[in-house]
């Protein structure tokens, strides 16, 4: 039992010093599906929130004037500072001012199905593409 515990320290330390590319600042480039108040580290000091969905879509059960649109609210954390920012169909990517090289871009992925007028907004998860040069 002594011995084996011996053998495995050493991997373990190895293991648990190992860090991904995004948790050391390195280079990023990641597809990450997000759910509303999900995050997720962007950097060594950074992390991405998912805060929210704005839905003015027109439901498919009434006639609308405009077709309205999905909204994706974000905020960028870390000790650069906090940068919020929306990404929608028409402008699907935004290059972070105070957190140089970072990228978050809407995937190429379907938009969810509209909602009856009648129906509770559900929490649209989200795909995001993130680049961090």
């Amino acid at each position: 039992m002594k011995r084996t515990l011996m053998i495995l320290a050493p991997a373990c330390l190895i293991a648990a010093c190992a860090v991904s590319p995004a948790s050391n600042g390195g280079p990023l480039n990641t597809t990450i599906t997000l759910v509303p108040a999900a995050s997720t580290a962007v950097g060594a000091n950074t992390t991405l929130r998912y805060d929210a969905v704005n839905d003015s879509r027109c439901p498919p059960d009434v006639q609308c004037v405009q077709a309205g649109e999905i909204s994706y609210q974000f905020t960028l954390l870390g000790a650069a500072g906090d940068e919020t920012f929306a990404l929608t169909r028409k402008k699907p990517s935004f290059d972070a001012a105070k957190h140089a090289g970072v990228r978050v871009a809407l995937s190429d992925a379907a938009d969810p199905p509209r909602v009856a007028a009648s129906a509770p907004v559900p929490a649209h998860p989200v795909t995001v593409t993130i680049t961090k040069k």
